[in-house]
């Protein structure tokens, strides 16, 4: 094992030298580089913007001067508009060029000079001109405008001013890029040296691997592709240096529980299927795309297709064409987001097999998440069978209660007949009633006349007058007779 802490020994001493070289290098790089983005970001942010906003305000000041000129000589108002345009935007143009030269030790101090020279010119040459034209005297306007000795100096101050503020700009953009260019060769020297490094590195670790450790990861390289290539019999060598048997001892671990995870993996799956093709109901595996992954075998004999028929297609080929159109948006929307969306158990729907029968079902979905996103899996359970019961139990329960109508209502027609029949039976009853107690009244008045007209001598029969009410004529023509 000695040949193996030599190998540690000069892996230790080479790092050691390759981090110092290393490290000296990237501070040279650092601080290049911070140089470089210091020049780099005064010549963008400021030098490079000061110099295009510097022309833009000469501009603008000889766009007055012109202004001037055509106006006074054309005398057309018209001709005073980029005067009247170019005094709009100075302030801000004299602003920003401030801001972008601030800091600076000449240029701030020209820019001024410039600004001062403008306003000057403003007074002593744009105002006379300007307050003739304004009076309606171009004559004056024009000749206070022809007076060249007088004018020239004030436009010529404030071009001159202008050009010494460029010149200054340009001026230091050279310094700038001057430092620049030596950051950036700063860094190229650095990049030079860490690149030297990593040379001295890639070369001493093409040698100690060639040397030391070529041999023992080809045999590590061989046991895993061999693993990778489905023998997860073969097993994994630890040789080399200490690193690499550590490895190789961990690699074995793994490749012993992976062997048992593959184990365990194909007993669930073979449980799985063995449930999915058991299941009592149609199982249909929808991928995210929207189609069929794979079916049961109930699937297979309620749809009519195998299962490589419908390997692969839309799912909407088991939905009428009436809703065909409109499925994948449904579907779409779920496999966004099932969680919100309104679909569930026992959904009733309609499908269609192979043959283009289309048949009542009851779907159930339920997504599972995956590597390709969601996956549905949808149990579809046909309830033909149960409707047509469901419809046959509604017609026998409708037929029964007509049956239950019909006796009551013949029951209340034969009570609605008897009562019918009693209430003329106890009419007619009443009638006679009616008449036996007027004859019973009408015995008792005269009974009662009779009785006293009589006096008690002569017996009649009540019997006899009840029985015979003509007797009562004879009982008056006869007093002797007594009443009984």
């Amino acid at each position: 094992m000695a040949w193996i802490s030599g190998l540690r020994r000069w892996v230790s001493a080479a790092a050691a030298v390759s981090l110092a070289v290393t490290a000296v290098a990237l501070i040279v790089a650092l601080a290049a580089a911070a140089n470089a983005r210091g020049a780099s970001r005064q010549l963008s942010a400021r030098l490079v913007p000061a110099a295009a906003a510097s022309g833009v305000l000469l501009d603008q000041y000889t766009a007055q001067m012109v202004s001037l000129r055509d106006y006074v000589t054309s005398a057309r108002p018209a001709a005073l508009a980029p005067f009247t345009q170019a005094a709009a935007l100075i302030p801000d143009q004299q602003d920003g060029v401030a801001s972008l030269v601030a800091g600076y030790a000449v240029m701030p101090g020209q820019l001024a000079a410039a600004e001062a020279a403008q306003r000057v010119w403003l007074a002593d040459i744009a105002g006379p001109q300007l307050a003739a034209m304004a009076r309606g005297d171009a004559g004056r306007a024009r000749v206070l405008q022809a007076d060249i000795p007088v004018t020239r100096p004030y436009s010529l101050a404030v071009r001159s001013r202008m050009v010494d503020l460029q010149a200054q700009i340009t001026q230091t953009q050279r310094e700038v890029t001057t430092r620049l260019i030596g950051a950036q060769r700063g860094l190229l020297a650095a990049l030079a040296g860490v690149c030297v490094v990593v040379a001295v590195i890639a070369v001493g670790g093409v040698v100690v691997v060639r040397r030391w450790l070529l041999a023992p990861f080809t045999a590590l390289r061989r046991a895993a592709e061999s693993v990778a290539a489905g023998e997860f019999g073969t097993r994994v060598p630890a040789v080399g240096p200490a690193e690499l048997a550590d490895l190789g001892r961990a690699t074995e671990r793994m490749r012993t529980r992976l062997v048992a995870a593959l184990a365990e993996a194909e007993r669930a799956e073979d449980s799985f299927r063995g449930l999915f093709e058991s299941s009592p109901d149609a199982l249909v595996t929808v991928a995210g795309d929207g189609t069929i992954a794979m079916v049961n075998a109930h699937a297979e004999r309620m749809f009519g297709y195998t299962k490589t028929e419908l390997a692969g297609q839309p799912v909407e080929i088991l939905v009428p064409e009436v809703v065909r159109q409109a499925h994948p948006r449904h579907t779409d929307g779920y496999y966004a987001d099932p969680a919100s969306w309104p679909m569930g158990e026992n959904l009733q729907r309609t499908a269609v097999d192979k043959d283009g029968r289309e048949f009542p079902i009851e779907a159930s979905l339920s997504s599972l998440p995956a590597e390709a996103g969601q996956v549905v899996s949808i149990s579809i359970r046909d309830v033909s069978e149960r409707l047509a019961a469901q419809a046959e139990r509604e017609r026998l329960r409708a037929e029964a209660d007509r049956e239950r109508f019909e006796r009551r209502l013949q029951q209340s027609q034969r009570l609605e007949s008897l009562g019918q029949l009693v209430g003329g039976v106890a009419h007619d009853f009443n009638n006679l009633l009616n008449v036996i107690g007027g004859y019973t009244e009408f015995i008792a008045e005269q009974v009662t006349t009779l009785a006293a007209g009589t006096g008690g001598g002569g017996r009649l029969s009540l019997t006899l007058l009840i029985a015979n009410p003509s007797f009562l004529s004879e009982a008056r023509a006869n007093p002797s007779l007594r009443l009984e």
